[in-house]
C-alpha cells in the first residue's frame, strides 16, 4: 500500500473538518425527494487511508512506495491470534478456519501418592507423594484436518499399595507429555526417624521445542518426636500437588491426604498405624491447551 502520490498530495496529514450532522453512510442521492448524493472528499479519503496504513506501520512494515504490494494489509493481519481451545478431557481437535499456525502446550496427569499400611502397635509407616506428569510446548503448523487429543488421567491411589502413574496427554503425532509416577509406599518404624524419598519424575516430553518434566512427588517422614507426614505430590503449571496425610505426635489435629489440585499435579502420600490400610490422593489429569494463529 502507498499513500496518495499523484502529485496533488500534501507533505502533512490535514485536521478534518467539523462533522455535519451524525456520521452516517453514503448515499447517490435522490433527486425527486431532494436527496443530495455524498461527496467523498479528501478528509474522507484520508480517514479510510490512514486506518489501514496505521495497521501496516504498526506491526513494523514500511509502506510500499511504488504502489505495486497490495497484499500489505494481509501481511501485518497475519499471526494475530483468533482463538483458543481448552481440552481438559479427551477428544478431537479440529482447526478454526483462517488458523494457519498452533502453539500446543499441555501437561501428562499427575501420579497418586503412596498407601499407608496397617501396621501392629508401636510401629507406623508412610509414604511419598505422587510426582506431577511433565510438561511441553511445541508450535506447529501445516495442520489440515481433525487432531486426536488425549488427556492423560490421574493415577488412582490403592489402599496399603503404590499409587497409580498418571496418564500420558497427547497431541496427535505432534506432541506427547509422560504422566507422573505414582509414589511408592514407605517402609515402617517404631522409634527413631524414618524418611521416605522422593517419587522420581517421569520422563521428558517428545516432541516438544521446550519441556520439563513433572516435579517430583515429596518424601514422607516419621519421627517419634514430631509426628508422620506423608509426603506432597508434584505440582505444575496449572496446579498444585494435594498434600499428605499428617498426624502430630502426641494428638492434634489430623490432615487428610488431598488429591492433586487443577491439572497434572501429583497426590498427597499416605500414612500407616493401626488403623485399616489407606490409599494415598490420587494425582490431578492433564491438560492441553491450543492456542491458534492467522
Amino acid at each position: 500500500m502507498r499513500r496518495l502520490a499523484n502529485g496533488t498530495q500534501v507533505n502533512s496529514l490535514p485536521a478534518p473538518a467539523a462533522a455535519v450532522g451524525s456520521p452516517g453512510y453514503g448515499t447517490n442521492g435522490n433527486p425527486g425527494a431532494g436527496q443530495e448524493a455524498s461527496i467523498f472528499d479528501a478528509d474522507q479519503y484520508n480517514i479510510i487511508q490512514e486506518e489501514i496504513a496505521g495497521v501496516i506501520e504498526d506491526v513494523g512494515i514500511a509502506l510500499d512506495a511504488t504502489g505495486t504490494n497490495r497484499a500489505q494489509l494481509k501481511q501485518a493481519l497475519l499471526g494475530r491470534l483468533i482463538n483458543v481451545q481448552i481440552f481438559k478431557a479427551s477428544a478431537t481437535f479440529t482447526p478454526t478456519t483462517g488458523a494457519r499456525r498452533w502453539e500446543v502446550e499441555g501437561v501428562g496427569g499427575g501420579g497418586a501418592g503412596g498407601g499407608g499400611v496397617n501396621q501392629a502397635v508401636g510401629s507406623y509407616q508412610a509414604s511419598p507423594g505422587g510426582a506431577a506428569g511433565t510438561w511441553g510446548r511445541r508450535t506447529i503448523t501445516g495442520i489440515t484436518g481433525p487432531v486426536v487429543v488425549t488427556v492423560g488421567l490421574g493415577g488412582v491411589g490403592v489402599a496399603g499399595a503404590q499409587g497409580g502413574s498418571g496418564g500420558t496427554t497427547s497431541f496427535g503425532p505432534y506432541l506427547s507429555m509422560p504422566g507422573g509416577t505414582g509414589a511408592s509406599i514407605g517402609s515402617a518404624k517404631s522409634s527413631g526417624v524414618a524418611l521416605a524419598g522422593d517419587t522420581p519424575s517421569p520422563a521428558d516430553a517428545s516432541g516438544a521445542d521446550i519441556s520439563f518434566r513433572g516435579q517430583a512427588g515429596g518424601g514422607s517422614i516419621i519421627s517419634s518426636g514430631d509426628g508422620i507426614r506423608g509426603g506432597t505430590g508434584g505440582s505444575t503449571p496449572y496446579g498444585s500437588g494435594g498434600v499428605g496425610r499428617t498426624s502430630p505426635t502426641g494428638g492434634g489435629t489430623v490432615f487428610v491426604q488431598e488429591a492433586g489440585k487443577g491439572y497434572g499435579a501429583g497426590g498427597g502420600g499416605s500414612y500407616g498405624d493401626t488403623q485399616p490400610s489407606s490409599p494415598g490422593a490420587s494425582g490431578a489429569s492433564g491438560i492441553i491447551i491450543v492456542r491458534e494463529y492467522a
